[in-house]
């Protein structure tokens, strides 16, 4: 049996899978399937500040809820910035792991940062698009919660 293991971006929550975990599920190949919300974000609010949230704080959220799930057989998906997660827990998951997924992720290169991407001349921030219209032009009204888009300067 396969289960999935679905890990939003950023200025997302697991809610952004309620419609896919119900697709997945109905396979009947398929265990199980859970949205993660990771730490700061939707359900995973801490106490600690979102500013001061790392990368680490993340790949161990991931790997803490597959381990403690004692999940097999895991096909784990990334969206956006979860690109970034992937990898380290993806290595400190290896044995437990069938599939990864990188779905419209960041994936910068070696020694490059996300915000170089975002910072490229012909990005769509740089060209005043706001991160509504880059990333959720297809939901309904109310459907981004939480989601601001950046301040674009001259």
């Amino acid at each position: 049996m396969t289960n999935f293991v679905l890990i939003h971006g950023a200025s997302h929550g697991a809610w952004c899978w309620e419609r896919v975990v119900p697709l997945l599920l109905a396979d009947p190949r398929v265990e199980q399937a859970i949205a993660l919300d990771l730490p700061g974000r939707g359900a995973s609010r801490s106490e600690k500040p979102v500013a001061d949230i790392t990368l680490e704080d993340y790949v161990s959220h991931v790997v803490d809820r597959i381990e403690a799930l004692d999940l097999q057989s895991v096909i784990l998906v990334g969206h956006s910035l979860a690109g970034l997660t992937l990898p380290p827990a993806s290595h400190r998951l290896e044995a437990r792991l069938r599939r990864v997924v990188y779905l419209a992720s960041a994936n910068p290169e070696k020694g490059r940062s996300v915000m170089d991407l975002m910072e490229h001349p012909q990005s769509p921030i740089q060209r005043g698009i706001s991160m509504e219209t880059m990333f959720c032009n297809d939901l309904d009204a109310g459907r981004t919660p939480g989601l601001r888009s950046p301040h674009v300067g001259p």
